[in-house]
Order: C-alpha cells, then structure tokens, then sequence
C-alpha cells in the first residue's frame, strides 16, 4: 500500500544523482535463511518512480538499530544488535 508524501523527498544515489520519492509504504518479500524460505515486511519504504531496482539505505537499518556487514567475499549481512542475522546478501552484477 503506497501513500502519497506531502511534498517529495530528495534522495542521493551513489552516483550522486538526486531522485525524488512520491509515496511511502510497506512491502512485503520473502527471503532465504537456511533452506527455509520466510516472509519480511519492510515498513516506511520511500517509492521512486523510475528507479529499476530497490535500494535498501543503510543508514536507515542502521538507525532502527540493525548491523551491516559487507565481506570481501562478496556478501552483505544484515543482523540484529543479539547477533541473528535478519538477510543475507550476494553482490550480483555490482549490487547487493
């Protein structure tokens, strides 16, 4: 469910590019732990109309109190602040 912004948000890409956010909402998803596949929603996600990918900010996981680990190898872990991991993540063409 999407809801309209009040006014737009700026958002910085890595490139530097500024996007505008429209609309705010939650998505819900499923990833892997083990060979268990589980559902997680993802509240407050900001709504970029021409953006090919979602883009989860770091900062913003950071801030709800979750740690991110990128590894050489290649993998992003996501865990809570007790050490679970919540998802993790391959690099596949230059992103996680």
């Amino acid at each position: 469910t999407l809801e309209k912004l009040a006014s737009p948000q700026r958002i910085q890409l890595g490139d530097k590019k500024i996007v505008l956010a429209t609309h705010t909402g939650t998505i819900n998803c499923y990833v892997t732990r083990g060979n268990v596949i589980q559902p997680l929603t993802i509240s407050n996600v900001l709504y970029v109309k021409h953006i090919k990918f979602s883009l989860l900010s770091v900062i913003q996981m950071t801030q709800r109190g979750l740690n991110v680990t990128f590894a050489s190898n290649g993998t992003c872990r996501i865990t809570t602040e007790q050490g679970d991991t919540v998802v993790t993540a391959s690099k596949n063409r230059g992103l996680y």
